[in-house]
């Protein structure tokens, strides 16, 4: 178990590495065990993650469309254990994806850093996009709401961004590709894991 002071300094070291400020490496540790309590970043994300799904549930309950469709399939607790599930399998699919990116650069001596530095900015992107998604649950004004997501999505962007240019010898151009990458891999285990809960929902009752 790890304690606040820990994960605020990898939170610190990690929008520093953003910055550009090279005294990020004396909050980041990229040891073999730096790399296993990083992924305690999970932990500290599910809150996080927990109130965005419910406010996507909320908000998906008062639209039409797909989603909206989805939610109305299966219970509302089977389509909440569902896209925590897909949370998970999404980090954890991320980050192989990135180590075999890593190794493919032949960047391992950077891979323990890279793996590190992304969980912890996993935490701020889920935080950041936990305001919007709230202000959107309580409500439902979608123009707020924009302006809200913005920035959400400008730190999420920002601190990935950071993450990558600092840890992988690549090009602008490959950096948004891998950042394409980590948004389809997203994008796919949330359809896969709605998809599958309501297959199974319906396949049991």
């Amino acid at each position: 178990m790890i304690d606040f002071e820990y994960a605020g300094r990898h939170v610190r070291g990690v929008w520093r590495m953003a910055q550009g400020d090279h005294a990020w490496a004396e909050d980041i540790d990229s040891s073999t065990d730096g790399v296993f309590k990083s992924f305690w970043a999970i932990a500290f994300a599910a809150p996080f993650a927990l109130l965005v799904i419910r406010a996507a549930q909320r908000a998906t309950a008062r639209a039409d469309g797909y989603g909206a469709e989805i939610f109305e399939q299966i219970p509302a607790l089977a389509a909440f254990v569902a896209l925590m599930l897909a949370f998970l399998t999404s980090w954890l699919a991320s980050v192989a994806a990135l180590a075999f990116i890593a190794r493919g650069l032949n960047a391992q001596r950077k891979a323990g850093a890279l793996i590190v530095t992304f969980n912890w900015s996993q935490l701020i992107a889920i935080a950041a996009a936990t305001v919007p998604a709230v202000v959107l649950a309580l409500t439902g004004n979608e123009q707020i709401v924009m302006l809200l997501a913005l920035p959400a999505v400008f730190v999420s962007v920002y601190v990935l961004w950071g993450v990558l240019r600092r840890n992988l010898p690549i090009t602008v151009g490959v950096a948004i590709a891998v950042m394409a990458l980590l948004a389809f891999i997203d994008l796919g285990v949330n359809a896969v894991a709605t998809q599958g809960a309501v297959g199974l929902f319906h396949l049991l009752s």
